[in-house]
């Protein structure tokens, strides 16, 4: 699917997004939807370099007891909270 700039909402009609807030949606991603991707992208962006690298460290340990249902919304959340790690040229500590 393309991205777009206008997004049809059935109570008000035909709403433009700025520019800014549209991004493609990464192909990686298996069950995050354009908004949720947008949403989480934007959350991340405001958090610390401290408090994204302690979530990581969170994210991993849910990741393995997570169940085969709740697995690929925690891969997803780890593939965007990682492209923010490396946007901002941070590495997590291993």
């Amino acid at each position: 699917m393309l991205p777009t700039l206008a997004r049809v909402e059935p109570a008000i009609g035909l709403r433009i997004l700025p520019p800014s807030s549209v991004a493609v949606l990464p192909p990686q991603l298996q069950v995050y939807d354009h908004a949720q991707y947008q949403r989480f992208t934007q959350g991340l962006r405001r958090m610390s370099a401290k408090d994204l690298l302690g979530y990581e460290t969170r994210l991993r340990h849910d990741l393995a007891a997570a169940s085969m249902f709740m697995a690929p919304y925690h891969l997803d959340a780890l593939f965007v909270l990682e492209a923010e790690l490396v946007r901002r040229d941070l590495s997590p500590p291993r």
